[in-house]
């Protein structure tokens, strides 16, 4: 190693060790001044944005109940337009409402000012419920508004005629979200914590239930706190402050405002510790610049120190390096440096020169006999030489290999791209056999096929017609899961949706399980499966039939279940465990005992048939599990209030987010219809016979 080099070393490391103790013991002690000063402002804060709640609360219920003796509001002659007038002119006065309402004494909205649900009853809501059985002029509710349909501030009071006598109730709203200009009210000075996008805000009542939070609107009313550990922390010890790892948190409690003594509500504030401590690490990142110009200053001090001294080391060590090349006649005089330490060392390397000059000497004598021994070394050479030749050609014979079978592999590349090809057309073909959904939405316009195929072409197929029974009409819906999948599952589902149609249009069959076992029994046939031919290709089905006048409802399943949502309650007709197609064990049920469900449908009723492609798809964390039939039910009844549309997007989100990296595990069919009286007439329905079927029914 460079004598500059150790001399500039040591120096370096010298002031880093000095300058990086001090930094850090600055860094540490002007990190804990701060936070303590932080935490006393953001204490102050958070008591402050109580105190604006409470006098923000104070002066709403203050407005409402002089409301509630305006003049024109207390006359039961004034008429609904100057009860929407006045109710305006009383929103105006402060910008954070968002509505007012007058109702009459049997809960009829009279007036509104935004013109929300009038001459609609109101429910026994909370904040009627609570003014009605308590003896309070004003009452404060924070629930979902009915006319406004998201979660509102509510304050009601009872409006009296002169005589004192109760003639309606007024009500004011304001969203929730515009609490946030009450806690950041002007009054906070300074830097105020509400102004920062990463503190977190969160208002509770005395149960612990989330009314407000600037993170988690969804949660309001909901859940509580989102973290349980920090909001127990704070139930059992009496400090207004509390921090973890990350998080710096801070709460404040109501004390009342006035006459007004509160709603035991209590205001967290969290807030990063890297956002309190932003200041202090910019001041340390200063600090950093100085250390390192000090740094830069000692290394430069350290090059001059180096020069002065080293230059005696410089030049024994180039003389040294000119006698490691050869250079034995090399000497060293080194003036002023005689009598100390690097003289004698300079003295000592021209003893050694001389001593090696003697010794390469007796070298070069045995290296004349080294001489003879190449010679037989070069001999072995010229084998080894010979071998490797062999070898190359060798290689070559491989290279010629290797040519063909990248030609060979070229060839069957363009036979995959002729069968893919090939398969394509299948799909198109298929998709053409299959009745095209815009005669589903001609009855029911809210309806959706979500269709993924695991091989381009698909052995899961839907099937529908519209037909006229003595002059009533009826809809006949299937979904069916066939044997196998890819090209061998597509010729299945063609048969079957060709068999289908035959048997509907041409044969008039229209009772759901006559169909089936038609259906059946023309798969055997077509597939000669008797005794003598094993083929156990078939499928399993759910169908049914709706009068799309009474929407009376007939249902038979073989291996295939539907499904019914109403009013947010799942109904399942889970079917047969028959399957249609094959040979039937002899202890297993036989398609001529297929059970019938009727149930009588109402409008908004959300009806599914589907494979059973989507619930044994596997995915999520780990080595990979099925998706199951009770998630997938789940999943159902979340989605079942959207649009058609939006009902078909979540799913493929979720059959995403679940399938993750796997490969799809077999074809996805699923058809969603909301029952709706509309469209009535259809065009060309086919006018068909009922035939006299007596099969075992099950009421719903």
């Amino acid at each position: 190693m460079n004598i500059y080099f150790k001399i500039v070393t040591f120096s370096v490391f010298l002031v880093i060790g000095t300058v990086s103790t001090l930094y850090f013991f600055v860094s540490r002690e002007s990190e804990s001044f701060y936070q303590e000063r932080v935490l006393t402002s953001l204490t102050e804060q958070a008591r402050e944005g109580t105190q604006n709640i409470d006098r923000f609360l104070h002066q709403r219920m203050a407005d409402i109940k002089a409301a509630a003796q305006d003049p024109i509001i207390r006359n039961e002659n004034s008429t609904p337009k100057q009860l929407v007038k006045r109710l305006r002119e009383i929103q105006s006065l402060n910008e954070l409402y968002y509505s007012m309402s007058f109702f009459n004494m049997e809960r009829i909205r009279i007036a509104d000012s935004k013109g929300l649900s009038i001459g609609k009853k109101h429910s026994f809501s909370k904040y009627w419920k609570e003014i009605t059985e308590s003896n309070q002029d004003v009452v404060l509710d924070i629930s979902r508004s009915e006319s406004v349909g998201e979660i509102v501030l509510h304050f009601a009071s009872f409006v009296k005629d002169e005589k004192g006598k109760k003639v309606g109730l007024i009500v004011s709203r304001i969203l929730i979200p515009r609490l946030y200009e009450v806690f950041k009210h002007e009054e906070v000075k300074g830097h105020s914590i509400y102004s920062s996008p990463n503190t977190l805000i969160d208002l509770v009542n005395q149960n612990g239930i989330l009314l407000y939070s600037s993170h988690r609107p969804q949660s309001v009313l909901k859940d509580g706190y989102y973290n349980q550990t920090v909001y127990g922390t704070f139930l059992n010890t009496s400090s207004d402050y509390f921090e973890d790892e990350d998080m710096l948190y801070v709460k404040s409690e109501e004390k009342g405002y006035l006459g007004y003594k509160g709603q035991h509500w209590t205001l967290f504030v969290a807030v990063p510790k890297s956002t309190i401590l932003a200041p202090v690490k910019e001041m340390n990142q200063n600090l950093l610049y100085v250390v390192l110009s000090v740094l830069m200053l000692s290394i430069l001090g350290a090059l001059v120190f180096s020069h002065y001294y080293a230059s005696p080391v410089v030049k024994l060590s180039e003389a040294a390096r000119e006698i490691g090349e050869g250079k034995l006649d090399t000497r060293i005089e080194l003036r002023g440096h005689a009598k100390d330490e690097l003289g004698m060392l300079a003295k000592s390397i021209n003893s050694m020169a001389s001593r090696l000059k003697i010794r390469v000497n007796e070298l070069s004598d045995l290296n004349t006999q080294l001489n003879g021994m190449n010679s037989k070394l070069q001999d072995n050479l010229n084998k080894i030489h010979e071998q490797k030749e062999e070898i190359l050609s060798q290689r070559d014979q491989i290279r010629l290999q290797n040519v063909a079978m990248e030609d060979a592999f070229k060839r069957l590349e363009v036979r995959n791209k002729q069968q893919t090809a090939s398969i394509n057309y299948a799909k198109r073909i298929q998709e053409a056999m299959l009745p095209h959904i815009d005669q589903l939405k001609q009855v029911f316009p809210n309806s959706f096929i979500f269709n993924r195929p695991r091989d381009i072409v698909s052995g899961d197929f839907y099937w529908f017609d519209k037909v006229t029974i003595q002059g009533r009409d009826l809809f006949i819906l299937a979904c069916a899961d066939c044997t196998g999948h890819g090209v061998p599952g597509a010729l299945m589902s063609m048969l079957g949706s060709n068999l289908l149609t035959n048997i509907v249009d041409y044969q008039k069959y229209i009772e759901p399980a006559y169909i089936l076992q038609k259906l059946h029994k023309d798969i055997q046939r077509e597939l000669h499966q008797d005794v003598r031919n094993d083929s156990n290709d078939g499928m399993e089905i759910s169908l049914c039939t709706i009068d799309l006048e009474t929407l009376e409802m007939e249902f038979t399943g073989a291996g295939r279940p539907m499904l019914v949502i109403r009013d947010g309650e799942l109904i399942e007709f889970k079917g047969d465990r028959i399957p249609i197609g094959g040979l039937q064990h002899p202890r297993q049920k036989t398609v001529d005992q297929l059970q019938t469900y009727r149930m009588q449908l109402e409008e908004g009723d959300m009806m599914y048939l589907y494979s059973d492609g989507f619930k044994d798809q596997i995915g999520g964390q780990g080595n990979g599990r099925i998706f199951t039939t009770r998630r997938f039910k789940g999943v159902l009844q979340e989605i079942h209030e959207q649009s058609h549309r939006r009902q078909e997007d979540s799913l493929q989100v979720v059959y995403e987010g679940w399938k993750g990296e796997h490969h799809q595990t077999d074809d996805i069919l699923v058809l969603g219809v909301k029952v709706e009286r509309v469209n009535m007439q259809v065009n060309s329905p086919k006018e068909f016979t009922r035939l006299n079927i007596q099969n075992e029914s099950v009421e719903v």
